[in-house]
């Protein structure tokens, strides 16, 4: 018998249920729940409260939503202190549409907990994998690179349209200069992590190679979908990256299939970047790819540029798994390599 036991993470406490297999849906709200610290004595309280509901040995998970630092430090409290509860970690906009689909009018802590519950106990969610350090070392910094690199951006358009005061010009001045120097610490700790990981550099070595590919984007792949070797097919790591395809087509009603959108929006937005790169000359695959969707299949340029991406983004994975850099001929010889197996 397993159980699930959903939790409603927040910044001081979570709000923990325990959802036994048995448990209907008509009797929501009888599900057990309480309110924990959220803390190591926190998550040892919590455990002691699992056994209390279990007094034969069952199997027990966990199921929570992600929410950045508070369900990363969460669950490692909780691997820490019970590696068995193997904990599952989904995306928010799931679990509020598991939400709605119970048809639950309220949503508080212990309506979430006990809605997480039930979903873990329907879905039965994989165990989350946490990236390895140097790798959550990478996206903390890429991240952090995010920020510092738009309020740059926004400062000096603040200082553009600044007026004739010299004291806010000086400011504003002086601001734009200690972001640049946090940019060049970030760049030198990204140098030295680098140097410290040859399997990283080494991805980045490979991912760089593609046409219209630069460090930023590489590392931002990187940072954000992890080491792209674990997806078991391409069609995955286009989806995480929000670049798959989503028909809607409903009775008389055909309408063309769109980005799906669900995946990472900063993925998007560097393979944008990196796609329009690519496409700007014709020598290389990419581009001739784009300009065969738009001429030959009667495409919109957007529509090209998207099946850019997401070919990009597929390129970067097969690259990672054979080790090997870009070669404009490196599909065709892909294929050949198919027809004989």
């Amino acid at each position: 018998m397993e159980i699930w036991s959903g939790i409603d993470v927040a910044k001081k406490t979570f709000e923990a249920s325990w959802v036994a297999p048995e448990t209907d849906l008509r009797e929501f709200h009888r599900i057990p729940h309480k309110e924990f610290q959220m803390s190591r004595r926190g998550v040892r309280q919590y455990l002691n409260w699992l056994q209390s509901h279990s007094p034969t040995p069952v199997s027990i998970r966990v199921i929570m939503e992600a929410t950045g630092r508070y369900s990363l430090k969460l669950f490692s409290w909780l691997v820490d202190c019970d590696p068995q509860l193997a904990p599952a970690i989904v995306n928010p906009k799931q679990a509020r549409h598991f939400h709605v689909s119970l048809g639950l009018r309220n949503k508080t802590d212990s309506v979430d907990a006990r809605a997480l519950g039930l979903m873990g106990r329907e879905r039965n969610p994989r165990p989350y994998e946490p990236p390895e350090p140097p790798r959550q070392e990478l996206k903390e910094l890429m991240r952090q690179r995010k920020v510092l690199t738009e309020t740059l951006v926004a400062e000096k358009s603040r200082l553009e349209n600044a007026g004739d005061a010299r004291s806010v010009r000086n400011l504003l001045k002086d601001h734009i200069r200690y972001l640049e120097r946090l940019l060049e610490k970030i760049q030198t700790a990204l140098d030295k992590l680098l140097e410290r990981n040859p399997s990283i550099r080494r991805d980045l070595e490979l991912l760089i190679s593609i046409p219209g590919v630069g460090q930023i984007t590489a590392l931002t792949v990187l940072a954000e979908l992890g080491d792209l070797r674990r997806f078991n097919r391409s069609r995955q790591v286009s989806a995480m990256a929000g670049l798959s395809p989503h028909n809607q087509n409903s009775g008389t009603s055909r309408n063309s299939a769109r980005m799906d959108r669900m995946g990472n929006p900063e993925v998007r937005r560097v393979l944008y970047m990196a796609a329009l790169a690519a496409t700007r000359y014709e020598n290389n695959h990419l581009a001739r790819t784009y300009l065969h969707l738009i001429d030959d299949n009667g495409l919109c340029k957007m529509a090209a540029l998207v099946a850019v991406m997401r070919k990009m983004i597929v390129l970067m994975r097969a690259l990672l798994i054979s080790n090997s850099i870009y070669q404009d001929d490196f599909h065709s010889q892909a294929k050949k390599r198919s027809a004989k197996k």
